[in-house]
C-alpha cells in the first residue's frame, strides 16, 4: 500500500478542493494503469512465446499471473481517499490522504507489488515462471 498526502488551504472553495482531489486521483490511477499495461503486454508476448514452444506448464503460470493483474488499476478499491482537517502554524488545511492498493491477494502470491519499478516486477514474474 502506498500513501500520498496533499494539503489544501481551507479557504479554497470546496468545489476546487474536490476538483483537485479528483484530478490527483485520476492522475495516480493513470500512472499505475500505464505500468499495468506494460506488464500485461510483456506477459501476453511471453504467453505467445511459450505456446509457440509448446511449454504449456510455463504458459499456464503466465496465464495465472496475467489474469491476476488484469484490471487491478480499474478496481473500485484501488484508490481510497480520506479527508480531514489539519492545522499547521495556526492555519487550517484540508488534508487529503490517497491510499493506493498496489497489490492484491493474487498478486502478492506471485510476489508482485505495483509499488516496485516495472523492471523489478518483470524480474519477479520471470522468477515465478521459471520456478
Amino acid at each position: 500500500m502506498k500513501k500520498f498526502v496533499e494539503q489544501y488551504d481551507i479557504r479554497m472553495s470546496p468545489d476546487r478542493i474536490r476538483m483537485a482531489t479528483q484530478f490527483r486521483k485520476e492522475h495516480l490511477r493513470e500512472f499505475y494503469r500505464y505500468k499495468v499495461i506494460a506488464i500485461e503486454r510483456y506477459l501476453i508476448a511471453r504467453l505467445e512465446e511459450e505456446k509457440y514452444n509448446n511449454d504449456f506448464d510455463k504458459a499456464s503460470k503466465i496465464d495465472k499471473i496475467l489474469s491476476s493483474i488484469i484490471g487491478i488499476a480499474d478496481s473500485t478499491d484501488f484508490i481510497k481517499i480520506e479527508e480531514s482537517i489539519a492545522y499547521d502554524n495556526e492555519r487550517e488545511f484540508q488534508r487529503v490522504v490517497f491510499e493506493i492498493n498496489t497489490t492484491n491477494i493474487e498478486l502478492a502470491r506471485f510476489g508482485i507489488d505495483l509499488e516496485n519499478d516495472t523492471f523489478n516486477i518483470i524480474k519477479a514474474i520471470e522468477n515465478q515462471i521459471n520456478s
